[in-house]
């Protein structure tokens, strides 16, 4: 707990992936997520692309659904709203957490501090 007159912002606790490894390069860990999905319990009509950037700031790790049924991964509202279903949001979100296996995470957003392996998202491509 902070004194009422310290200035000092609490860090917080780095959070690592069950995965990840400090000499893992960005391309090394695409190359083992596609072996992961590949492996995983996801259904066969699902296709998936793993993309890698790097840049100035770091690198990036993005994982595109590219090929679902889209009857499965959308619902309208009454409102006429597009959403993810229930179903598509958990493949999504199972996705996700394979990706983020890999990575860690120091930043904190509350001082502008950012200190990850990289950057990225997991998302659906489809129509």
């Amino acid at each position: 707990m902070l004194a009422p007159n310290d200035t000092k912002t609490p860090q917080l606790a780095p959070v690592y992936g069950g995965k990840y490894q400090p000499s893992l390069d960005v391309a090394e860990i695409a190359r083992r997520l596609r072996k992961d999905l590949k492996e995983a319990t996801l259904p066969t009509a699902l296709k998936c692309a793993v993309r890698i950037r790097r840049f100035a700031g770091g690198q990036s790790l993005n994982v595109a659904i590219t090929a679902a049924p889209s009857f499965i991964v959308w619902t309208t509202l009454p409102n006429g709203e597009r959403v993810y279903t229930a179903l598509a949001r958990r493949w999504r979100d199972q996705i996700e957490v394979m990706r983020q296996a890999y990575n860690f995470d120091k930043s904190d957003s509350q001082s502008d501090y950012y200190n990850t392996n990289y950057y990225g998202n997991t998302y659906y491509e489809v129509a």
